[in-house]
């Protein structure tokens, strides 16, 4: 027979077909070299000396191959388009269809490529070659769980085995347990877990926990073998295993005393029956707070174990308070086992507070003495105030902390003279614990701060004062005097009056001072303004740091000598606002008219300061300026004109006309 090629492939497999009944078998062993010119694709790990079982078969015949699937077993069916065959293997029959020569294989309703794979029965095959098909078979993993025994009892532990077949080293699977058994009722605490396969093996050993949990009755279980998680496709399955309910232990306790003193503790003594040595029980507190430990676990030996809980010293005013210690089996969230008596705990922190006066006046020092029972020596107590006084800042301290000593412990607030009249002023005070801003353990009654009296005086040397001119600078002295000031009182005088802006005064009205030995003055300048401006007057009046005004003493007057030309009767005009002709003739001022300048004489000499340090300047009074100086020139009258932007017309004719 000619080995077959692309070119005669067609007529290959028909001439096969054609003489089958002259081979003694259906199928043939043949190495790939002999076929690869059959097929149109194939995997290119293939070897040319490949051994396959090659299939002698007419379209719609049964094939069994029962003994040709073997592990690594390759399967050549040299099909046409349009076959159908039956592969058999044992008494299962499998149908299979070739709608193309080259198509590949479609088995169901699922049509297989090269390289893909599908399972019958326990084999695995896989699309090696077209051009008919080309099959490599595989054994398909298989998995098998066995259980130590189906029938346990609390304590005891049982293994299981899982036994596998094509399942590579190093595989993990995933197990989980279903049944009416929980967490606690495994050593582990756990329902859930992994496997590793090697050497197509892995086993799991539980051991059942001793929950002393007396009547909960016989409890069963199986493991689920599943892959990817714990949720996973189940792969194989335990048989199911029967857990005896052995717990026989009973369970007594006792109390050292079921009432304590904060800072106390009580013992709790459990008896019990059926309890190995070393066994370890746990237990919980009813309550969350005020106790420690609120949980824990102890261990019973010969029959008892015991423990200890403290009622903690939290120095809180509280009433009593009741709670429970509940016994539990495998952890602190375990069964109940049994239960305590109630526990009472009593409160024996006290706190008393009293003041050295109920009444303080202003600048009075009040004590505040705190009794306490059940404060430990050398505790921090913190102290905070409230009210009107401390709301205004009148007193020294507004908050601090002392210590307990002996139980007892003092602390000072000086109430502050604040030189106002504010009479009847509350005063309250909180002790706290933690810091200033913890729980208040007790509160002093309300203080009514009575106002102490005082005056204070301020006296000027004058009552009539000049402004500064070229030659003289002018101040003035104002005497402070006061009757039962403390001593660093500190005060503002403020300058109020008529005409005055604090351009008059050096750049300020307000002149503070300190008082010592009911004592103080301060001075106030007066600026060399260069304004015509007449007489102006003020007042001191006396105020405190809230701006309340204490006193005012009586007006003082200031004339006005600053202006160039006060020595020459009607011979100052000004200053003198004009309007803006933006150098238009239409709306120039007359300032000659305005100032009366016929009442200088022909020949004279004149000054003219304009003032540039606002939006109108010389230019947008243009027109009125050159009007003015025509009108001067005619008498013959000389102008000096001077223009600055600092409203200073007095320095830069100081040396021409003085």
């Amino acid at each position: 027979m000619p080995i077959p090629t692309l070119e005669n492939r067609t007529n290959f497999k028909e001439y096969v077909r054609y003489f089958r009944d002259k081979f003694t078998s259906r199928i043939q062993t043949v190495e790939l070299q002999h076929i690869r010119g059959m097929f149109t694709s194939e995997d290119s790990s293939l070897s040319d000396n490949t051994s396959v079982k090659f299939i002698i078969f007419e379209n719609t015949d049964t094939v069994d191959i029962s003994a040709e699937v073997n592990l690594n077993q390759y399967l050549y069916i040299p099909s046409l388009a349009g076959d159908y065959i039956t592969l058999k293997i044992g008494s299962n029959a499998y149908p299979f269809r070739f709608e193309e020569e080259d198509g590949g294989i479609i088995y169901g309703s699922t049509k297989f490529d090269l390289n893909s794979k599908f399972q019958i029965d326990n084999k695995i095959f896989t699309v090696k070659g077209l051009g008919g098909i080309l099959l490599q078979v595989e054994d398909a993993p298989s998995y098998a769980l066995t259980e130590s025994s189906t029938l346990i009892n609390e304590s005891d532990t049982v293994t299981f085995t899982l036994t596998t077949t094509a399942v590579p080293d190093g595989t993990v699977v995933y197990y989980s347990t279903d049944g009416s058994v929980e967490a606690a009722d495994f050593t582990d605490n756990s329902l859930t877990g992994t496997l590793t396969i090697n050497s197509n093996t892995a086993t799991l050993t539980k051991t059942l926990a001793s929950d002393f949990t007396v009547g909960e009755g016989s409890e069963t279980f199986l493991i689920n073998v599943r892959t990817n998680s714990i949720t996973g496709s189940i792969i194989a399955s335990s048989s199911n295993i029967t857990v005896t309910d052995t717990s026989f232990a009973t369970f007594t306790n006792s109390l050292s005393t079921t009432s304590i003193n904060e800072g106390e503790s009580v013992t709790v003594t459990v008896n019990t029956t059926g309890i190995p040595d070393g066994s370890t029980l746990f237990y919980t507190t009813t309550i969350s707070t005020d106790v420690t430990p609120i949980s824990g676990s102890f261990i019973i030996n010969s029959g008892t174990g015991s423990f200890s809980i403290t009622a903690q010293a939290d120095l809180l005013v509280e009433s009593a308070e009741t709670f429970r210690v509940n016994i539990r089996s495998t952890s602190i969230s375990g069964f109940i086992l049994s239960t305590t008596d109630d526990i009472t705990i009593a409160n024996t922190t006290t706190f008393a507070i009293t003041s050295s006066t109920n009444l303080p006046a202003e600048g009075d020092t009040v004590t505040f003495t705190v009794v306490t029972t059940g404060v430990a020596d050398g505790t921090t107590l913190y102290f905070t105030t409230s009210n009107t006084a401390s709301n205004y800042g009148d007193i020294l301290h507004v908050d601090g902390f002392f210590t307990i000593t002996n139980n007892s412990g003092s602390f000072d607030i000086t109430v502050l003279q604040d030189f106002a009249e504010d009479d009847g002023e509350g005063l309250g005070v909180d002790v706290r614990t933690g810091s200033t801003t913890g729980p208040i353990v007790v509160s002093a009654n309300t203080l009514t701060v009575t106002d102490s009296s005082f005056t204070i005086t301020a006296t000027p040397q004058a009552y009539l004062v000049f402004e500064s001119n070229l030659t003289t600078t002018s101040s003035m002295i104002v005497d402070i005097s006061s009757v039962d000031v403390a001593d660093g009182s500190t005060f503002n005088a403020v300058l109020v009056g008529i005409n005055i802006n604090e351009n008059d005064f050096g750049g300020t009205v307000t002149f503070p001072f300190t008082i010592n030995n009911n004592v103080s003055s301060f001075v106030i300048p007066f600026t060399r303004d260069a304004r015509t401006e007449g007489t102006e007057s003020f007042a001191i009046q006396v105020r405190n740091q809230n701006d309340t005004i204490l006193s005012t003493s009586g007006v003082v007057a200031i004339t006005d000598i600053s202006y160039i030309g006060s020595r020459k009767t009607d011979k100052t005009f000004g200053p003198i606002l004009v309007s803006r002709d933006n150098g238009d003739d239409t709306y120039a001022s007359d300032w000659y008219d305005l100032c009366n300048i016929d009442s200088v004489p022909n020949g004279s000499k004149i000054s003219l300061f304009i003032d540039n340090s606002g939006s109108m300047t010389t230019n947008t009074v243009r027109a009125s300026v050159n009007k003015f100086v025509k009108k001067l020139s005619e008498r013959d009258i000389t102008v000096v004109v001077v223009e600055n932007a600092t409203e200073d017309w007095i320095t830069p004719f100081d040396t021409d006309l003085v």
